[in-house]
């Protein structure tokens, strides 16, 4: 089965070189996530591979949880240009949870 999700955020933008922009998912929907994803093997520190999609862009990512028990989903540079993205606007983004 293939669940996908439809978040709303506001785009912050990681203090580090490399510019990545990213959106906080609900805390509703993280716990879906979760537990949807409960007992499925993660990546890495718990990250979940998923599709996103922005505007007219699409790309394989994965969400990685924080430490308010919310997922954070990434934004590359070259996608935030593309779709001229940037700190502080409001977007929805959809996921497509690639396992689980």
């Amino acid at each position: 089965m293939t669940k996908v999700f439809e978040v709303k955020g506001e785009v912050q933008k990681h203090t580090g070189k490399a510019g990545w922009l990213f959106v906080y998912i609900e805390k509703e929907i993280s716990a879906e996530i979760f537990r949807l994803t409960k007992g499925v093997k993660k990546v890495g520190f718990g990250f979940i591979p998923v599709q996103a999609k922005l505007g007219r862009s699409t790309w394989d990512t994965a969400i990685f949880p924080s430490k308010d028990h919310r997922y954070l989903i990434a934004i590359k540079r070259s996608i935030g240009r593309v779709e001229n993205t940037k700190e502080g606007d409001l977007i929805d983004v959809q996921l497509t949870l690639l396992q689980g």
